[in-house]
C-alpha cells in the first residue's frame, strides 16, 4: 500500500515594497519605503508564520522580525483566529501580545472584529487595541475594505485610526491603495496627517 500523508499542510511565502509602514495607523518607517515578506505554514488549523520587515523609528532603525503561533477555525458562520505573537525589533526589548479575531459573512459583505493585548512589558504598560472591519469583493480580484481601531496605547496614550483601502490580485501578484490616519492627543502633526499607502506583493 503507498503511504498516505497523516495530516495536511499549507505554506505560502510572499515578499512586497511598501511606499510606508504603517501600524496601527502611525509610520514605523519615517514615512519611507520598506521591504516586507514572510513565510506562513498551517497544519490541521494551526498557524505559524515568521514575517519581517525594514524600519526606522527613533532609536529602533534597521529590521524587525515577528513570530505568530495561532489557532484557527470556525463554529457555524463565525470564523474565528487567536493566537500570540512576539515582535523582535532591532535594538529594542522584545514585545509580546495575544491577539484575537472574529469574522462573519453578511450577505456579501464580511465583517471582522479583533482585540489585541499586551501586559506591561519593556518599560511600558499594558497595551489594549480593538478594531472592526468591513470588507466587500464587487468583482472578482478585487476587494473594498474599511477599518476603524481604538488604542490603549502604553507608548503614545489613547488614539485611534482609520484606514481605507483598495486591493486587487492577479496571482502571484497583489497591489493595494489605502488612506490612513492615526489621531491621538499626545501625537504631533506629521503623525496625526492622513497618507496614501501602495503596496506591490509577489506570492509564492
Amino acid at each position: 500500500m503507498a503511504a498516505r500523508p497523516v495530516f495536511a499542510r499549507d505554506v505560502s511565502a510572499e515578499v512586497a515594497i511598501v511606499t510606508d509602514y504603517r501600524f496601527r495607523g502611525l509610520s514605523l518607517s519615517d514615512h519611507m519605503p520598506v521591504i516586507q515578506g514572510g513565510v506562513d505554514v498551517e497544519q490541521d488549523g494551526w498557524q505559524a508564520q515568521l514575517w519581517g520587515s525594514t524600519r526606522a523609528d527613533g532609536d529602533a532603525e534597521g529590521r524587525e522580525i515577528d513570530l505568530y503561533l495561532g489557532r484557527a477555525g470556525s463554529v457555524g458562520a463565525l470564523n474565528y483566529e487567536a493566537g500570540a505573537r512576539a515582535y523582535f525589533v532591532k535594538s529594542a526589548p522584545a514585545y509580546f501580545e495575544v491577539t484575537a479575531q472574529f469574522s462573519r459573512p453578511l450577505g456579501p459583505v464580511q465583517i471582522a472584529a479583533e482585540l489585541s493585548y499586551a501586559p506591561a512589558q519593556a518599560g511600558l504598560g499594558d497595551n489594549l487595541y480593538g478594531a472592526a472591519t468591513l470588507s466587500v469583493s464587487p468583482l472578482a480580484g478585487l476587494m473594498l475594505s474599511g477599518r476603524a481601531g481604538i488604542e490603549d496605547s502604553a507608548a503614545c496614550g489613547p488614539k485611534s485610526d482609520w484606514e481605507v483601502r483598495a486591493a486587487f490580485e492577479t496571482k502571484p501578484l497583489l497591489f493595494s491603495a489605502a488612506i490612513v490616519q492615526a489621531r491621538g492627543q499626545r501625537l504631533n502633526s506629521e503623525e496625526r496627517a492622513p497618507a496614501g499607502v501602495f503596496m506591490l506583493q509577489l506570492g509564492f
